[in-house]
């Protein structure tokens, strides 16, 4: 990092005589400091409880409150209280750095001092105290991973712990038959125990694919897709598990192609799971479309359901792993709670946003949005009408605009 890169330390100075103000000031800042000031403890306490500095250089002889008073109310008040002190005054008997010390501050000056010994001590200090908050900073941000660690341990752990229960039921049921005699596979126990597996696999599988995601290590090869045709494969592939539930699954678009910028199969991937999502949490006889639209230089995708929708809650954890969202797929449909982390992932692999709300008229709905393609022609308004098969009614204007808003979250 060059010397430009790296923010100027910021010292408070606090002396009620102006003339001490400015020779420390511009000593300071031929040091190259930013430099504050205030003439009395009480703006000096005030300045801080709006400004983050590095240093504290604090006159100890002043009207009204004393440096000794300020320093304490300095310790005393949570945000302010690593602030290094350094006290300044005139008086530099034992009685006086000790009682300096006392009240916490980290370093004493005797007036008068040489401009190189001030800059020296203020550095050492500065640096001292952002090498703390660098160093409390990380430990902050390694406890939070520990406890998303240890989030994820338990999560997976309580997934697994079904299907190996299953697995070891049906196993023992076998084998007991094998004890009686019964040398025949029991078909059923070895059907069971492979879907069990698949599970497993699956959620494993799954995990190490997000890991992979948020980490960097899948190589997204963006290239020019037809957003249109991607959803309607999608669609394609979701009839099966929407029919089986009896809920109308349509596509609908107000453009017969839109070129984005993505990732083929993690475009795929995107679409299939937030298609299969909202068929999983949608009733019986409920409806689920997907509508495109074009936005500047967005293309909006847009799933909409008519399922139970999302509580605040559910707003603000949909995007997080292992999120359990209060409504529960309406046809015990398994869930691993990674879909919609891997779904962030994607789409901001990819350079897009993605978000979700609720319907006014009810249900939820997952948007994502991603870069249009540079070759991509300017929107063109469609004329009212209707295009058979699976696109449904082309839509010059999206009939839920609110869906097409630029709220973003996770």
């Amino acid at each position: 990092m060059s010397d430009a890169q790296i923010e100027k330390p910021v010292v408070l100075v606090v002396d009620d005589v102006s003339d001490s103000r400015f020779l420390i000031r511009c000593s300071l800042a031929a040091a190259g400091f930013q430099v504050v000031e205030a003439s009395d403890g009480q703006e000096a306490l005030e300045v801080l409880s709006r400004v983050r500095f590095d240093v504290v250089l604090l006159d100890v002889c002043m009207p009204g409150m004393t440096g000794y008073e300020v320093c304490r109310e300095l310790k005393a008040n949570e945000a302010t209280r690593k602030v290094p002190v350094i006290l300044m005054s005139a008086v530099a008997d034992r009685h006086a750095i000790a009682q300096g010390f006392a009240v916490g501050v980290v370093d004493y000056l005797a007036k008068p001092f040489r401009g190189e010994e001030l800059c020296a001590r203020v550095a050492v200090h500065a640096e001292l105290n952002r090498a703390r908050r660098e160093l409390e900073e990380s430990h902050a941000r390694l406890a939070s991973l520990n406890h998303e660690k240890d989030q994820m341990f338990g999560m997976a752990a309580h997934d697994l712990r079904g299907p190996i229960s299953v697995i070891m039921g049906f196993a023992e049921h076998a084998m007991k038959l094998l004890d009686e005699g019964d040398t025949r596979p029991n078909r059923h126990a070895l059907e069971v125990i492979r879907h069990e597996a698949e599970q497993m696999n699956h959620f494993l599988g799954t995990l190490l694919d997000l890991n992979e995601l948020e980490r960097g290590g899948v190589a997204l090869r963006l290239r020019d897709q037809d957003l249109v045709s991607a959803c309607g494969q999608a669609v394609g592939r979701a009839g099966p598990q929407a029919a089986g539930k009896n809920i109308a699954l349509r596509l609908v678009s107000a453009e017969e192609a839109l070129m984005v910028r993505a990732d083929r199969s993690g475009l795929r991937r995107l679409l299939d799971n937030l298609i299969s999502n909202a068929v999983k949490f949608t009733p019986a006889g409920g409806r689920v479309a997907i509508r495109l639209h074009r936005k500047d230089n967005e293309a909006h995708c847009v799933v909409t359901d008519t399922g139970p929708g999302l509580t605040p809650e559910d707003l603000e954890l949909a995007f997080t792993r292992f999120a359990r969202l209060t409504a529960k797929p309406t046809a015990g449909e398994k869930s691993t709670g990674l879909g919609l982390a891997i779904c962030r992932a994607l789409t901001e692999g990819m350079g897009g946003r993605i978000w979700c709300g609720n319907n006014p008229e009810g249900g939820a709905f997952f948007a994502f949005a991603l870069p249009v393609s540079s070759t991509a022609t300017p929107p063109v308004a469609v004329a009212g009408g209707s295009q058979s098969g699976l696109l449904g009614d082309a839509l010059s204007i999206s009939p839920f605009p609110h869906l097409l808003s630029d709220r973003s979250r996770g």
